[in-house]
């Protein structure tokens, strides 16, 4: 099955990126290459407090904010879920640039009309997001959208993704619908006056933009129900059974986990050695023009820093002249 071989190779990618350094690693690592890519990227909570705690109104202003994200950069939206106390979103953007911007958009209006709800006046967002480049292989594109599908059943949470209260793209993916509906901007307008339902737009996996739509559909659905009955049988061999709904709306928004577990991301995720080497070497191409610009601006010299970045400040270096 692509899932079972794609998170094998996903655990090689893994030890690859810790053990396979081609370039020392620098304090704040340069973003780029993302342009026109599957990019997987995570952004969480100050210390993991459960600020996302889902309710109809917190679940509405995630999916109202996504959609003017969405609206304002014209940003491609493969999947998206939120937990209690962080995001994934599957991306295909045109540029740095908009990633950027789509992402400083979403955090900033989400803590926005969060905070006040919720009781916190300080940081509501962890340092920045982070992403990783996902290859053009159908195995490492599906197991990361699997990896979102999965949210909820693999924490035993719930039993299955449909069931779990947030928002989740489970039910719209595997029923092939484009639009996930149900987001609102202004929630504290009076009934008599009721809020702008929002919706955003959801675009295929790249490897997946050749079928149609049923074909789709029928491909996440029995992925799904692959990962109900794989949660089932750990919960059976595990004698445990999911928190429940119930619980997990009742829990306090500003709750700090105890056993918060933060692991290393790798920059790449792939389904084969070969491609992870193919994106290991364009990275380290990327990152010697970005370093040689940057010991220029140093010295004072004209730096000429690689297309597609972020020179430290200075302005975005747009990969291609505007029309």
């Amino acid at each position: 099955m692509p899932g079972d071989n794609a998170s094998e190779s996903g655990e090689f990618v893994k030890g690859m990126a810790r053990t396979h350094r081609l370039v020392p690693v620098m304090a704040r690592q340069p973003r780029g290459l993302v342009s026109n890519r599957l990019i997987e990227v995570t952004t969480r909570t100050i210390q993991g407090r459960f600020f996302l705690r889902p309710s109809q109104e917190t679940n509405a202003i995630l999916k109202g904010v996504i959609s003017r994200a969405q609206t304002h950069v014209d940003m491609t939206i493969v999947a998206a879920v939120a937990m209690s106390n962080h995001v994934h979103f599957l991306l295909v953007p045109r540029s740095l640039d908009q990633l950027a911007e789509f992402m400083r958009y979403f955090k900033s209006n989400v803590a926005i009309k969060l905070n006040p709800r919720i009781g916190w006046g300080g940081t509501f967002w962890a340092s920045r997001y982070s992403s990783r480049i996902v290859s053009d292989e159908e195995d490492a594109q599906v197991d990361r959208l699997l990896y979102i599908l999965k949210h909820g059943v693999k924490e035993n949470l719930v039993a299955r993704p449909s069931e779990w209260p947030g928002v989740n793209v489970a039910h719209e993916l595997a029923n092939g619908y484009d639009d996930v509906i149900g987001g609102a901007w202004n929630v504290d307008q009076p009934a008599a006056d009721p809020p702008e339902s929002l919706s955003f737009v959801l675009s295929p996996l790249p490897c997946w933009s050749h079928l149609n739509r049923a074909q789709r559909s029928e491909k996440v659905r029995s992925h799904v129900e692959r990962i109900e009955r794989n949660g089932r049988r750990k919960r059976i061999a595990e004698g445990k059974k999911p928190l429940g709904t119930k619980d997990i709306l009742s829990q306090d928004p500003q709750h700090r986990p105890d056993d918060l577990v933060s692991s290393a991301v790798s920059m790449f995720h792939t389904s084969s050695r070969e491609a992870l080497e193919w994106l290991q070497a364009e990275w380290c191409a990327f990152l010697r023009l970005y370093r040689e610009a940057t010991d220029a601006l140093k010295l004072g010299e004209e730096p000429q820093f690689p297309p597609g970045c972020f020179p430290p400040g200075l302005p975005y270096v747009p990969e291609s002249l505007p029309p």
